[in-house]
């Protein structure tokens, strides 16, 4: 039998705490089955990262009410979704990750034009979100604006804030990482309620045709300006699929 290795991600530590230096922490976020006059027991979560010479442990947050659900659902057995009535534009949801689309709407786009932010209603593009419980979140584009099929070919989104690899920079907007269908409108605001700074990679647009700064605001305004939504041939192929895109 053929052994697989075992890729350790997360930790969980116990800490035996003075009850001096609870002063100031939140009483929510310490957990205490075994309370003394002197002493109570807190549990930190901790990144694990893989190195050359091993796991490495970084930096910890004190353990939160969701973090505390979501291990009573694993020692329960359960997957930690809970059953509940799913909205219509949920693609796929697991414990790790969740793909949802936004189709096509007239919206105002916050943009930093040098020391001054305009405010401009446009239709932006069909878009899918990826959401992990790393709390990062990749943004597509597409085709239409209804829902997308796996064969769906994407592109790159049309929008600043966004590497080339389609990963969010989301600065500093509200991020999560947790899975829940509650944490799909944080994610949402993320993107639409932020101010767009900058241009991340060439591909905004197609042929870099509004690469610099100063011609995509153009582009933008007299996008804004026509009540034209975006075209395919404004956007650059992602060259990959949905459901490779989600894998």
């Amino acid at each position: 039998m053929t052994q697989q290795a075992i890729t350790t991600h997360k930790a969980l530590l116990f800490h035996t705490i003075d009850k001096q230096e609870l002063e100031g922490m939140y009483h929510e976020d310490i957990y205490s089955p075994h309370h003394s006059k002197q002493q109570s027991l807190s549990l930190t979560i901790h990144d694990v990262k893989q190195s050359p010479t091993g796991s490495v442990i970084g930096a910890g947050r004190l353990i939160s009410e969701v973090d505390k659900q979501e291990l009573r659902d694993y020692l329960n057995g359960e997957d930690g979704i809970k059953s509940q009535w799913l909205p219509p534009n949920l693609l796929l949801i697991n414990s790790q990750k969740m793909v949802w689309y936004v189709p096509s709407k007239i919206r105002t786009m916050h943009i930093k034009a040098g020391d001054e932010i305009l405010h401009i209603k446009l239709k932006f593009p069909s878009l899918v979100f990826q959401a992990d419980s790393s709390g990062s979140l990749k943004v597509a584009a597409y085709a239409g604006s209804g829902r997308p099929k796996l064969t769906q070919p994407l592109y790159h989104a049309p929008l600043w804030n966004i590497y080339a690899n389609t990963r969010l920079c989301s600065g500093t907007a509200l991020t999560t990482d947790v899975i829940s269908v509650e944490s799909m409108v944080i994610w949402e605001e993320a993107v639409f309620d932020t101010v767009f700074t900058h241009s991340n990679h060439n591909n905004v647009l197609s042929n870099n045709k509004a690469g610099k700064q100063r011609s995509y605001l153009a582009f933008i305004k007299k996008k804004a300006k026509s009540g034209a939504a975006f075209n395919v041939s404004d956007m650059t192929p992602l060259r990959m699929t949905l459901e490779n895109w989600a894998a």
